[in-house]
C-alpha cells in the first residue's frame, strides 16, 4: 500500500515538473539559429601592379577596414534590399514586425569568426526555413550593394577612362596634324635647319659674282682707254680692242642675269625665314601642348591597362557558406567552404 502511494506521488511529481517544463518552454521558447560565412581577405587581390589599393595592410588598417564591412552589413540600404526580397517579404516572422528593418538590425549578429578573415551573418527564430532565408537575404544584398559594388564601380571607371583615352588620342593625332602642315608652310624642319648654312652658300656666290663684275668693268676700262688712245693714233688699229670690249660687255650682261637669279634666291630665303618666324610662336605653342597631351595620354593608358588587369582578380569579398534551416540548439550544416 505503502509502495503505491509513492509511485502516484512520484508520478504526480513527475507531472508537476513536466508540466512546469512546457510552460517555461511556451514563454522561452528555443530558437532556430542560422548563419552564413564570407572571407574578408586582408589583402586586396593582385597580379602585376602594385597601386594604392593593392599595396599591403597594417593590422590597424584591416581592422579599421573589418569593423567597416560589419557597419556596413546592418545598413538600411542592405536591409532595405534584403527585406525587399519578395518571398522574404512574406514570411510571417517580417510580417509580425511593427518596424522590420529595426528588428533585423537590433537581431541580426555580425562578426568574425575567432580574429580570422571568416566574417559570420547569423540571425535566430522561431521559423528555421524563415531565420535562413533571411540571413542569405541579407547576405546577399550586402554582396550586391557593398562588396560587388567596388568591382563595379571599378568598371565604371574603366570604361570612363577608356573614352577619355580615346578622346585624348583624338586630340593628340589633330594637333600633330596641325604641327605637321605649319611645319610643311615653311618648307620642312630640315629646310629650316638648313637655312643659316643656305644662306652663307648663297652670300658667297654673290660676293664671287660682284669680285668678278668689278675685275670685267676695270677690264672694259682700261679696254677703253686703250681704244680711245688707238683711235686717236691710227684708226685701223682699234678693231681688236673694240671685238675686246664686247666680249667684256657681254660677260657683264652674263654676271648680271647671275646676280638676278641670286638675289630671287636670297629674296625667297628671306621670305621663308620671316614666315618661319612668324609663325614659331605657334609651332613651339602646337609642340608644348602636344607634350602635355601625350603625357596625359600616357599616364591614362598606364590606368586602363592597371585597371585591365585589376578586374581579371578574384574578389575580396566571397561567399564560402550559405544559411540553411537548422534544428533547434544545433549548428547549421555547412556548405561550400
Amino acid at each position: 500500500m505503502i509502495w503505491k502511494r509513492f509511485d502516484l506521488a512520484s508520478f504526480l511529481l513527475a507531472l508537476i515538473v513536466a508540466g512546469g517544463g512546457y510552460a517555461l518552454w511556451k514563454l522561452h521558447p528555443e530558437k532556430f539559429k542560422a548563419q552564413a560565412r564570407l572571407h574578408v581577405a586582408s589583402q586586396v587581390p593582385k597580379i602585376l601592379f602594385e597601386t594604392v589599393e593593392t599595396q599591403n595592410l597594417t593590422g590597424e588598417e584591416y581592422r579599421r577596414y573589418q569593423n567597416t564591412q560589419l557597419t556596413l552589413v546592418k545598413t538600411q540600404l542592405v536591409l532595405n534590399a534584403a527585406l525587399q526580397n519578395g518571398r522574404v517579404s512574406r514570411y510571417r516572422t517580417v510580417r509580425e514586425q511593427i518596424d522590420p528593418i529595426r528588428w533585423l538590425n537590433e537581431n541580426l549578429k555580425v562578426e568574425f569568426v575567432a580574429n580570422s578573415e571568416v566574417m559570420e551573418i547569423a540571425l535566430s527564430g522561431d521559423h528555421p526555413d524563415e531565420v535562413a532565408g533571411l540571413v542569405n537575404a541579407v547576405t546577399q544584398a550586402y554582396l550586391d550593394e557593398v562588396a560587388v559594388f567596388e568591382q563595379k564601380r571599378r568598371r565604371d571607371r574603366l570604361d570612363m577612362l577608356t573614352k577619355t583615352k580615346e578622346r585624348y588620342a583624338e586630340l593628340l593625332k589633330e594637333r600633330r596634324g596641325m604641327l605637321r602642315k605649319l611645319t610643311e608652310t615653311v618648307g620642312g624642319e630640315d629646310r629650316l635647319r638648313a637655312t643659316d648654312q643656305e644662306r652663307a652658300e648663297l652670300l658667297r656666290l654673290y660676293h664671287g659674282l660682284w669680285t668678278q663684275r668689278v675685275d670685267l668693268q676695270r677690264e672694259r676700262a682700261a679696254a677703253a682707254a686703250r681704244l680711245a688712245r688707238c683711235e686717236k693714233a691710227v684708226g685701223s688699229a682699234t678693231d681688236p680692242v673694240r671685238e675686246e670690249i664686247g666680249q667684256l660687255d657681254d660677260g657683264l650682261v652674263d654676271l648680271i642675269a647671275q646676280k638676278k637669279v641670286l638675289d630671287e634666291r636670297l629674296e625667297q630665303r628671306d621670305r621663308a625665314v620671316r614666315q618661319a618666324a612668324d609663325q614659331e610662336p605657334e609651332r613651339e605653342q602646337l609642340k608644348a601642348e602636344i607634350a602635355v597631351i601625350a603625357d596625359v595620354y600616357r599616364k591614362i593608358a598606364a590606368e586602363v591597362e592597371s585597371l585591365n588587369v585589376e578586374l581579371q582578380t578574384p574578389p575580396r569579398i566571397r561567399l564560402i557558406e550559405t544559411a540553411v534551416p537548422s534544428k533547434p540548439g544545433g549548428d547549421a550544416p555547412k556548405v561550400g567552404l
